[in-house]
This record gives structure tokens, sequence and C-alpha cells, in this order.
């Protein structure tokens, strides 16, 4: 029987997954085992509010099709957590907190 994985998906690895041409690449995997259930995603509000800020920038050129897939995915298949508060962590950028406070449920 296969272990049950869950993950903070970081917004890098999915703009990564929508942008990359590599089949064989690292985020565009993680991405795949999310479509499939094999990977689990962690969010709340405060990430899928990120996730769809950073997808929708006019850089990345993405479809809003795949971002409104990939979003969700996330959502409905995912679990949607609240903050764990943490103290006496040191981030090197403060935004992200969010992400590591998710997953400390």
């Amino acid at each position: 029987m296969a272990t049950k994985v869950y993950a903070v998906i970081d917004t890098n690895v999915i703009v990564s997954a929508l942008i990359s041409n590599n089949t064989e690449s690292f985020p565009l995997s993680v991405m795949a085992n999310v479509y499939s259930g094999a990977i689990t995603p962690v969010f709340n509000n405060e990430i899928v509010n990120e996730y769809r800020e950073v997808l929708s920038r006019e850089k990345f050129h993405l479809d809003p099709k795949d971002i409104d897939l990939a979003l969700k995915t996330i959502t409905s298949y995912g679990l949607n957590l609240d903050r764990t508060k943490v103290t006496g962590e040191n981030f090197p950028d403060p935004k992200d907190i969010v992400f590591y406070e998710v997953k400390m449920r």
C-alpha cells in the first residue's frame, strides 16, 4: 500500500510546471502527482490567493484555463488548513511563513 503524501506546494513549483517544456522536470513531476492524487496539496486561502496572483502575472503568459485547472485541482483535492502560529523562526522572506505555518498543523 502506498504512503499518502501531503505537501505544501511552493508557488514557484506551480509556475515552473506550467511554463516548462521539459516533460521530465521536477516541478512538472510534482504537479503530475498532484493531478493524479499521489500528492495531496495542503493550503489555505492566503496561499491560494498568492498562487492566483503570481500565476496571473502577465510576464508568465499562462493560459487562464491552465491556471484555473491547477487551482481547482489543488482546492478540490487538497486540504484547506488553518495556520499554526510559529515563533522563534527566522525566514528570509516573511511572506513565506504562511507556507511553513500551514504545514505545521
